[in-house]
């Protein structure tokens, strides 16, 4: 699991950040540590919210824009905010690919609000600094080293559609609410800045180097 120093405990304490292992949408187990090294957008979402249409819409722009200069779109389906995704991964999948056309990374159906808690958002909730960072103001918590654990730092999810922006260096950058789409200038900034391909004209390869050698390559 690598030394004290990089280890991110989940809400279990099994497990370090890029240790979690993941259920794709077709049942497929993948491991965290395949995207070290990436930058992270990882979006509750549901295909009966208001927000559906346009956020799911622009979700997949980004993906198109920026996966390969590495930035990696994870959805994660969730019916724990007003039952707006009530199927089954079989149907989520089928109406997101095919009818959707969408072809950012999907996730099997997650719990967030309720017990058993997916560790993951577990993770990301308890990084951030403070409850609910709807703006987008940095915290800068760390996810591969320890994770802020006093009580007034949890910041659960509220809602659809919120996006979690961690770095290549495993560091949670920003937090956005479910009103802020993926495509909104803030955002696009934090993203371009993560990728090191913001306007100011840095390569993508600016992005590999200083932050991410805080952390060793994952086994």
């Amino acid at each position: 699991m690598g030394t004290d120093a990089h280890v991110a405990k989940s809400c279990t304490g099994e497990q370090d950040f890029y240790g979690l292992i993941l259920e794709r949408i077709d049942g497929r187990p993948m491991r965290l540590a395949r995207y070290w090294g990436q930058v992270l957008l990882v979006v509750n979402v549901a295909s009966r919210s208001p927000l559906a249409t346009t956020q799911l819409r622009e979700l997949q722009s980004l993906h198109e824009r920026y996966n390969e200069v590495g930035l990696k779109v994870m959805g994660f389906p969730c019916n724990d905010f007003g039952g707006m995704e009530p199927w089954d991964d079989g149907r989520i999948q089928d109406h997101y690919e095919r009818t959707l056309g969408l072809s950012f990374t999907l996730f099997s159906k997650v719990s967030i609000a309720r017990e058993p808690r997916h560790p993951l958002f577990a993770m990301l909730a308890r990084a951030a600094e403070v409850p609910r960072d709807v703006g987008g103001v940095p915290p800068h918590a760390r996810l591969a080293r320890e994770p802020a654990t006093t009580a007034g730092s949890q910041g659960p999810v509220h809602d659809n559609f919120e996006k979690f922006l961690v770095g290549r260096d495993g560091r949670l950058l920003h937090r956005f609410g479910p009103e802020i789409p993926p495509q909104a200038p803030q955002v696009l900034t934090a993203l371009e800045q993560a990728l090191g391909v913001a306007r100011n004209g840095l390569s993508a390869a600016a992005a590999s180097v200083g932050p991410s050698s805080l952390l060793p390559s994952p086994a």
